[in-house]
């Protein structure tokens, strides 16, 4: 079985990692052509996903092959990756000349992410808004969406 663990290092904090993800890959059955059973974790999620290769000649090709279509297939892809993710559209609102998000505009997983961070930072509370308490200052998401934003703990 392969393991591999992806760990979040805070800049400048080696000593600190924390580990974000999992993905297992293990082998079920014999002989040249194998199957592989993959199975992803991440944090705050759960498990993601799970999927197997199929027809696989062992020992063909790096082991980074393996983990890569192990990946796509365990993400539901069949065997080939989809487009690169486009950067979430989420409408800028204005209130009283506030620019600020609403965080329930924001689509999945960022929104879960930058609900993370912004529960530290100063929001504001936007009277006319249906969730006065669910907004965030567009700038933060902004900064958030272009990693100057503090690490999330």
């Amino acid at each position: 079985m392969l393991r591999i663990t992806i760990e979040y290092v805070p800049r400048r904090k080696a000593e600190s990692p924390r580990v974000i993800a999992r993905a297992e890959i293990a082998c079920t059955g014999a002989g040249p052509l194998c199957q592989y059973r993959a199975t992803l974790e991440e944090e705050p999620f759960g498990q993601l996903g799970q999927g197997v290769v199929e027809g696989y000649v062992r020992f063909s090709a790096s082991v980074w092959d393996l983990t890569a279509r192990a990946m796509v297939a365990a993400l539901g892809w069949g065997n080939a990756l989809p487009p690169l993710p486009r950067v979430p559209e989420v409408p800028k609102r204005f209130s009283l000349g506030l620019e600020y998000v609403r965080i329930s505009d924001i689509p999945e997983p960022t929104r879960t992410f930058f609900a993370r961070y912004a529960a530290q930072v100063t929001s504001p509370a936007v009277d006319e808004e249906p969730d006065p308490l669910n907004c965030a200052y567009w700038k933060d998401y902004q900064d958030f969406l272009a990693g100057k934003a503090a690490p999330i703990p």
